[in-house]
């Protein structure tokens, strides 16, 4: 069991945390890291040891949690700013450290480490977590989502045309976390109250947008499940399913000029798969 003093993930709840947080390490023998050679090794604490003061940043990259795990974090250490990389080496997994900084984008996979939630582990079960992200979307016509009045509809890109860009914020209410579907998410649009709302009009689920903050759906105490989608990820590509009304996505025509809809056809004749850039 290791836990990181300074740095809260020891002994109390995992809240929003959305800068690097600095700490030693320390396990049960009270034997703590320090530096040698480019590499970090443990010795019993004493004062004449200084161990090396580690960094954790939270990931915010929704496509790297995984429910019972824990929250993805990446691990460095101050003078020298090293970070840790686990990778292959002649076929057995291998941590290391590499030179790094904590600017983005770091986002490769290598850096990633998970902290567990488990009993064995000293860090608690994450609470909520800030996972919010922004993209650019279109399919595979190249075309994009743009606001028409208080709706969402398609249109090819060109430089005349101002598309939307999508507010991604990871929901953390494990009720509603099914790893066969996907990582529940609402949805927003940038720069506008607005988020994507799921209800029924004249019995048809219907995609709908309400005049929300994504922040203040986010903060509930509750999930709001009618903005809730499970984000999918299909290849390259990306899926989104309403929670609300299973089997239904989010879906635009193959014809420019139509509303961005929810639909149980998928395959036929709408586009269920969108592409994300990421835009921050």
């Amino acid at each position: 069991m290791t836990c990181i003093r300074g740095v809260p993930f020891c002994g109390e709840p995992y809240t929003a945390v959305n800068k690097p947080q600095t700490g030693e390490v320390s396990d049960l023998n009270q034997q703590v890291w320090i530096l040698q050679d480019q590499t970090i090794v443990t010795v019993p604490r004493t004062d004449s040891v200084t161990p090396v003061t580690v960094t954790v940043v939270p990931c915010k990259y929704p496509e790297y949690l995984e429910q019972g795990r824990g929250i993805p974090i990446y691990m460095g250490i101050e003078n020298p700013e090293m970070c840790l990389s686990c990778e292959d080496i002649g076929g057995q997994p291998t941590l290391q450290l590499k030179t790094c900084c904590w600017q983005p984008p770091l986002h490769r996979l290598i850096y990633l480490v998970f902290f567990t939630g488990s009993s064995e582990a000293s860090m608690a079960t994450p609470q909520a977590v800030d996972y919010s992200r922004i993209f650019g979307v279109h399919d595979s016509l190249q075309m994009v989502w743009v606001l028409n009045g208080n709706s969402l509809i398609t249109t090819p890109f060109n430089n005349n045309v101002s598309p939307v860009s999508l507010d991604l914020m990871t929901c953390m209410d494990k009720e509603f976390h099914d790893a066969g579907k996907g990582n529940p998410v609402y949805l927003g649009i940038k720069n506008n109250h607005l988020c994507l709302f799921c209800g029924e009009i004249q019995g048809q689920p219907t995609l709908q947008l309400k005049e929300k903050n994504i922040m203040d759906v986010h903060n509930k105490k509750k999930a709001q499940k009618p903005f809730l989608f499970f984000h999918n990820k299909e290849g390259s590509t990306s899926t989104f399913q309403s929670v609300s009304y299973p089997d239904w996505f989010i879906a635009t025509s193959k014809t420019a000029g139509q509303p961005v809809i929810l639909t149980k056809e998928r395959g036929k004749d709408y586009i269920t798969n969108f592409y994300l850039e990421p835009q921050d």
